[in-house]
């Protein structure tokens, strides 16, 4: 069978129409892949190690006011110039009572800072104006899903705790604080 010159022509710029199509499909799969993808990875990578720097820099910040306290200073008084929202000093001999897994930690005699969650009950023996502050009340939405919580009364704190030692305090314990 033989083809019309007009139907070569025809098959030719199809198959012209065909590779550079198909070449710029890949061509454009590349571009978006490699310059979009890599630049929107590259960008959450850059901002996860600013937030890390900033919490990073948070805790050293409490380190350091909770390293400048002395047995017998007013812990109220550091706190406040430290600009911490807590700090407390807790002996051996009170260990049990302690909620924070950071002071337990420290119990072990680690110093370590991290965040947790407080609840209710340790944020009113804060104060309870600060316990009023913290609180929110959960305001229904349309896309919500349903639920029975009226207000929200836990926060997260950064908190950094150090052991101490009984020769400067009168018993070994932990002193720690945090916002």
């Amino acid at each position: 069978m033989k083809t019309t010159f007009k139907a070569r022509i025809l098959i030719s710029f199809i198959t012209v129409i065909a590779v550079l199509g198909s070449s710029m499909g890949v061509l454009g799969f590349y571009i978006i892949r490699r310059d979009i993808l890599e630049k929107t990875r590259a960008e959450v990578r850059q901002g996860l190690a600013s937030a890390r720097m900033e919490y990073g820099s948070k805790i050293a910040k409490i380190r350091n006011t909770i390293d400048l306290v002395s047995p017998g200073d007013d812990l109220g008084l550091i706190a406040k110039k430290g600009r911490l929202d807590y700090l407390y000093y807790v002996p051996a001999s009170e260990r049990d009572m302690a909620t924070s897994e950071i002071v337990l930690k420290a119990f072990q005699g680690q110093r370590l800072g991290g965040t947790r969650v407080m609840g209710p009950e340790e944020i009113k023996a804060i104060g309870p104006d600060f316990y009023e502050n913290i609180r929110m009340e959960v305001k229904p939405t349309p896309k919500a899903a349903p639920s029975d919580r009226k207000d929200l009364d836990s926060a997260l704190a950064i908190e950094y705790a150090m052991p101490v030692k009984g020769e400067l305090w009168g018993e070994d314990g932990v002193l720690y604080g945090g916002r």
